[in-house]
């Protein structure tokens, strides 16, 4: 698991409780399948022609690769050991 859930905790106990329910969350299984959604669309929009209809594309690009990022990143945070990016 991300140590990033449990930073915040100091005694182990606490440490063992919050992980065990932070990975028998339904709602962090039900945002994980929001955000993975979310970054397939964005992967599909990101490879279709059209895209590259506009004179500025190049900055649309950048903003879907930075989207595309932040969305693998946070659906690490809702994801713990479970299942692979």
């Amino acid at each position: 698991m991300i140590t990033a859930w449990t930073s915040h905790l100091s005694d182990k106990e606490q440490v063992k409780r919050f992980q065990e329910s932070v990975k028998h969350s339904d709602v962090l299984d039900r945002l994980h399948d929001i955000l993975t959604d979310m970054k397939k669309e964005e992967e599909r929009a990101e490879a279709s022609r059209e895209s590259y209809d506009s004179p500025n594309w190049d900055y649309r690009q950048a903003h879907r690769n930075g989207i595309i990022s932040t969305l693998t990143q946070v659906m690490k945070l809702t994801d713990p050991d479970r299942r692979k990016q």
